[in-house]
């Protein structure tokens, strides 16, 4: 397991996920991720987000399958990126939509809970449809703004 055990419970709060893709030129294309799903047998990640900010990404993907994922929580600021190996990607089902409905609406609360509005932060990134990503992590990296941030926290079997 490259992910470490703790980050499990980590992974189910309302964080803050972008997924990112680049290009082989390194251009990036970052996507706002509206709910994450994490299988700690497989190190697999399935991210979903709408499908109106995916275009490039696709395109990335096709000459460079590789993803980042980072997640924030928002009280604390502790974040990690996880980075591997893009697997698929498909439409979201019912069940699917529900759960990252459910999820943004956690998150707008928090965001709310700052000052900032909840609902106008939902507007901007609920759109259907929705598509889910899925990526296996093979690094994790540190990304919480400390002393050591950027620093690998996992690394691949050799």
């Amino acid at each position: 397991m490259v992910v470490p055990p703790g980050h499990v419970d980590f992974l189910r709060q309302p964080l803050s996920f972008w997924l990112a893709t680049a290009a082989l030129d390194n251009t990036p294309e970052v996507i706002k991720c509206t709910g994450v799903l994490f299988q700690p047998e497989t190190d697999t990640f399935t991210c979903f987000a709408p499908l109106k900010f995916c275009r490039t990404g696709f395109r990335h993907l096709e000459e460079n399958p590789v993803m980042a994922l980072v997640g924030v929580e928002l009280y604390t600021y502790e974040g990690y990126q996880y980075k591997g190996p893009y697997i698929s990607h498909r439409e979201c089902s019912t069940g699917e939509v529900a759960f990252q409905l459910a999820y943004m609406k956690q998150l707008t609360d928090i965001l709310h809970s700052f000052g900032y509005s909840g609902p106008g932060y939902y507007k901007a990134y609920v759109h259907h449809p929705f598509v889910a990503f899925t990526f296996r992590a093979t690094q994790v990296f540190d990304q919480s703004p400390k002393s050591g941030t950027g620093g690998e926290l996992a690394k691949p079997a050799t």
